[in-house]
């Protein structure tokens, strides 16, 4: 028996010597006695008695590393006489790890490489497990050098933004001459997502980038069909239903598109959130219950309401104000259900849902028209069945945690996190709708309707960036490291601002074409060209603001997002209210470009946010300036024969222009550092 009669009473004595002669074949390999320990089918109180007996417990472990590393130092001075340096450099310094993940010479600041800092790691004298965590801590293990090697090339690695730890061409060649007076950077913390994590050794980064542009934009199409599809039925609408009516179904409409944005109580985004943390597939689909519930309990106090609120919306139907309200409920069950099928990457059922809501619905609304009655009532009918049948498909596949609404007070982050996404969605809105109430008081309904079919056409830029959102959260999520994930931030909005380029440009010159097409000559469509412009450059301030809020969105600040939309939209009334009555409608573009770029100024994550993204380079800008002034000088060009061909071929080139980027953004993001910022 041992000396300790307590832990042989617990254990038996058999089994106590069956893991003493296990521990006598590894005594001098103490983590590997720690795991024949934790191996054994026994209590954590005996484990812990047997840890202390072979002393293997956590302090102990550490303090024989930390004995480990100061005989490796006393080794070294006998071997060599004097401190061997810790890397390229011949300095007697410690090393320093930069905020970037750049790790360099105190002194000297001489940078390091990957395949020196694994020298160094394998020189020490500690046990293989000690020394396979720091070369993962340091991204340095064989499949990390490999990736290097594949990316640099067998040569020489030429400069570049990644971290690299370098030095001099002439140091020892052996690893033992390399090894260093201490272990190799002290104060690493390999499970640190703040730790010295070297963007360009970062492969999570790096493939979630390389998504974006491939697998998510099949996503994104998902998500803008009920947009289009909406836009493509407006034609039947407007001849099946009559003028009168069509204005009462635009106004349920939008009705419905403000009440879904309260009901989901930015649930939505909440669940994206929260799928990507700890237990993160059960806790959403407690998120999903929880949005199940909350919106059906909502839309019913609404529609029991409808008789109060109806009318002084200027519904004149109490019957479709319900309607509408039972609409926007699916529509918000509906959209938790499509971010938590992206977040668990299920395209196939994300694309089957979205079809239903919008194929479906659509096709439900137009089919009851001809088939029951052309009105208001008919049309919301067939939108309900659309969007109650994609609510109830979603929920299906997902299988909500309804346990959740019994532990509800345990998700009182989701609400934390998602209330204020609710303000922020109801100011985008009147950030984006709100001058048409200045202009129709101003100029009259006219002036609204000419107005509205400008900034619609060159606001299209706009759907793509929102729905962007969407579908690049769950990767901006999943990439747990704070530095990686703001270089894959900055990364992904200079690539869009570079797609964007040719998108702007293309609107501006098809302008002319499409009002045509779109509208009556009464509309004066030729005037309304330069408007277009004017809005489509908006397209950039707009893009930058959504990649800020991406940002405040992952760090969790989104009562910084609603604060930044909300002033935005108030700034635009009053900047309407000046500057209509002395520019027309001209002056309302003009207020929509400023107002969103201090909404995106505003909404710059604040250094406690934990990121670091990176400012685009100073190339990049210089290109989004010209493209601004390109398109505003496209806009005031002549709308003849001759010029409309040109157009055309603006129109070809810009397509073109835009279609090579994509490619080139797909092939592997071979871009220059100049234009966009790498991620690796």
């Amino acid at each position: 028996m041992s000396e300790n009669w307590a832990a042989d009473a617990r254990v038996g004595v058999p089994m106590f010597q069956v893991i003493a002669k296990q521990v006598s074949q590894h005594k001098h390999e103490p983590r590997t006695v720690r795991q024949v320990i934790d191996q054994q089918w026994l209590d954590e109180a005996s484990k812990q008695q047997l840890r202390e007996i072979f002393q293997v417990t956590d302090a102990d472990l550490l303090r024989q590393e930390r004995e480990a590393a100061a005989e490796a130092r006393r080794r070294t001075r006998e071997r060599y006489g004097i401190p061997v340096s810790a890397g390229p450099c011949q300095c007697d310094a410690e090393p320093v790890v930069d905020p970037s993940g750049r790790i360099d010479c105190k002194k000297c600041g001489a940078e390091w490489t990957g395949a020196e800092v694994r020298q160094v790691i394998d020189a020490q004298w500690l046990d293989e497990a000690s020394k396979q965590q720091l070369r993962e801590g340091f991204h340095v293990t064989d499949a990390d050098l490999s990736v290097l090697e594949r990316s640099d090339g067998p040569a020489d690695r030429p400069a570049s933004p990644s971290p690299r730890i370098a030095g001099p061409a002439d140091r020892p060649a052996s690893p033992s001459a390399r090894t260093a007076d201490r272990p190799a950077a002290p104060d690493a913390h390999p499970h640190d997502d703040l730790g010295p994590t070297a963007p360009g050794d970062h492969p999570a980064a790096t493939n979630a980038l390389r998504a974006m542009f491939t697998r998510d934009f099949v996503y994104l199409g998902v998500s803008a069909l009920q947009v289009v599809l909406a836009a493509l039925v407006t034609p039947i609408l407007t001849r099946r239903v009559g003028v009168g009516q069509f204005g009462q179904l635009a106004l349920a409409v939008i009705v419905a598109q403000l009440l879904g944005a309260t009901f989901n109580l930015g649930l939505p985004f909440a669940a994206q959130k929260v799928f990507a943390g700890k237990d993160g597939d059960r806790r959403s689909r407690g998120v999903l219950a929880i949005s199940a519930v909350l919106a059906a309990a909502a839309s019913l106090v609404v529609v029991l309401a409808a008789p109060a609120w109806g009318p002084v919306v200027g519904l004149d139907q109490v019957l479709d104000a319900r309607l509408a309200a039972v609409w926007a409920g699916c529509f918000a069950l509906g959209l938790t259900s499509l971010a938590m099928l992206r977040s668990k990457d299920k395209l196939r059922m994300a694309i089957f849902v979205a079809a239903l809501q919008s194929v479906g619905a659509q096709a439900a609304g137009v089919l009851l028209l001809y088939l029951w009655a052309p009105t208001v009532t008919s049309y919301l009918c067939g939108l309900i069945i659309g969007q109650g049948a994609a609510a109830l498909v979603g929920l299906l596949a997902l299988r909500p945690v309804w346990s959740a609404l019994a532990a509800i007070r345990r998700y009182g982050e989701i609400f934390r996190f998602g209330l204020p996404m609710v303000p922020q969605q109801l100011s985008g809105y009147i950030l984006g709708v709100g001058d048409r109430v200045v202009v129709r008081h101003i100029l009259g309904s006219a002036a609204v309707g000419r107005y509205s079919v400008a900034y619609n056409v060159g606001s299209l830029g706009f759907i793509l960036l929102v729905f962007v959102g969407w579908a690049w959260m769950p990767r901006i999520y999943a990439v747990a490291d704070r530095l990686a994930r703001s270089r894959l931030l900055a990364s992904s909005r200079d690539m869009m601002n570079l797609l964007l380029i040719p998108v702007v440009c293309g609107l501006a010159a098809g302008a002319p074409i499409v009002l045509r097409v779109w509208v009556p000559p009464s509309f004066h469509p030729a005037e309304l060209t330069p408007i277009v412009a004017i809005v489509a450059t908006c397209t950039f301030p707009f893009g930058q603001f959504q990649a800020n809020l991406r940002a405040l969105m992952s760090a969790g600040k989104t009562g910084q997002a609603a604060v930044a939309t909300l002033v935005a939209a108030t700034v635009n009334i009053g900047l309407n209210l000046v500057m209509v009555p002395f520019l027309g409608i001209t002056g309302s573009a003009i207020a929509t470009v400023l107002s969103y770029a201090l909404c995106a100024r505003l909404a710059r994550p604040p250094a406690t946010s934990g990121l670091q993204v990176p400012r685009a380079s100073l190339l990049l800008r210089a290109l989004i300036g010209g493209a601004i002034a390109v398109t505003l000088v496209i806009g005031v060009l002549p709308a003849s024969p001759v010029w409309l061909a040109i157009r055309l071929a603006m129109c070809a080139g810009a397509l073109l222009a835009f279609v090579l980027l994509l490619r080139h953004a797909i092939a592997g993001f071979g871009t220059s550092g100049r234009l966009v910022t790498p991620v690796a």
